[in-house]
């Protein structure tokens, strides 16, 4: 069986759609499956990621220059049209028992004229917002219903919504209980993690290290900070955790996120798939939203109380003042996110896929 998978990272489009991608792919990898990967060649080169997996990379032309495009075309840089057109001279007449699609400039069009060339179409989406013309559509969106999605697709296509379904690697499953039990044994914030997203573009993680650095800590703190590989202020912030009178340690090109996740004692980090990456290791969080596809998540773990959204520095500030005088947000936040996420939705994605594909 070979699958491919249709998948942009750039700064403007962030590292997430090809993370949790590889998530997938590495999973399908380990069940005998042939994985090609379908990238826009950006100028940041963030799907270089793909080859450092050991994965077949078919880099599709670089953008000669800026497309203004509309809507779905200012996703892609360029007309659907032309993008299907270099994706089908990519695959060369090979043979794809399905293509996996995680892009926001793709809609049931680009599907259409794909169809001769795949067996089956699985679409990876957390917007609800276009026709698709798909048979298995994944939307980890937490809460997500399966009623907004009928009107665009086929009557046939098979949904998986919600968190269940959210693509995380087996070593958060793995660590789960351990991470549960040590939580209930809390004891103050002695380790932040911070992780404003791949890219941060906007350089969020030095705002926080400036709030860290100027709050009263009553025991000493460490913090743990993560950067994409092609974060553009990484060297700001680098620079900036020299001069911390906290402890910070700076992470890069990060495996291990699970061992941080559990290690840490709060996070400090954007509202997008980390998210689940978080709950299913009970790590209560301050969010902030960074993308707007970002903000359905926010609210709803918001109102659950699984988690606190900041919009500003000021906020953040509050919130946490608020943690550090009661211990009761914490342990409320902890109890809440632990029941959002499980850490096994990818192996159910793989097993829906496979029966799916081969039937």
């Amino acid at each position: 069986m070979r699958i491919g998978f249709r998948v942009d990272a750039s700064i403007r489009i962030g590292s997430g759609h090809i993370m949790r991608c590889l998530t997938l792919a590495e999973q399908l990898k380990k069940n005998g499956i042939e994985v090609d990967f379908f990238c826009r060649d950006y100028p940041e080169k963030m799907s270089v990621l793909v080859k450092e997996r050991g994965y077949r990379l078919h880099l599709l032309p670089s953008l000669c220059a800026k497309h203004e495009g509309i809507g779905l075309d200012s996703w892609l840089g360029l007309t659907w049209q032309k993008d299907i057109e270099h994706t089908i001279t990519a695959m060369s007449g090979e043979a794809y028992d399905c293509m996996i699609i995680d892009h926001y400039g793709i809609d049931y069009q680009w599907h259409k004229k794909l169809r001769r060339y795949v067996n089956k179409i699985m679409v990876i989406d957390d917007l609800a917002d276009r026709q698709l013309d798909c048979d298995l559509l994944l939307d980890q969106t937490f809460g997500r219903k399966k009623d907004i999605y009928r009107s665009l697709v086929p009557d046939e296509c098979q949904l998986m919504m919600g968190t269940n379904y959210a693509l995380l690697k087996p070593e958060f499953a793995d660590l789960r209980n351990r991470a549960l039990e040590k939580r209930q044994r809390f004891n103050g914030v002695k380790y932040f993690l911070v992780f404003m997203g791949g890219s941060d573009a906007k350089n969020i993680t030095g705002d926080v290290l400036q709030i860290l650095d100027n709050t009263q800590w009553e025991q000493d703190v460490i913090v743990d900070v993560v950067l994409g590989s092609y974060a553009p202020h990484a060297q700001d912030v680098c620079e900036q955790a020299m001069k911390h009178s906290l402890k910070v340690n700076i992470h890069a090109n990060v495996e291990n996120m699970e061992v941080l996740i559990f290690d840490a004692d709060l996070a400090i980090g954007a509202a997008g798939i980390s998210c689940w990456e978080r709950c299913a290791l009970g790590l209560p969080s301050l969010i902030y939203v960074v993308a707007e596809n970002q903000q359905k998540n926010a609210s709803a773990l918001e109102l659950l109380g699984a988690a606190m959204v900041w919009n500003s520095l000021q906020e953040l500030k509050s919130n946490i003042e608020k943690i550090q005088e009661s211990d009761y947000s914490w342990l409320e936040m902890y109890k809440v996110s632990s029941n959002i996420c499980d850490g096994l939705g990818c192996s159910r994605v793989i097993n829906k896929l496979i029966n799916y594909v081969i039937n």
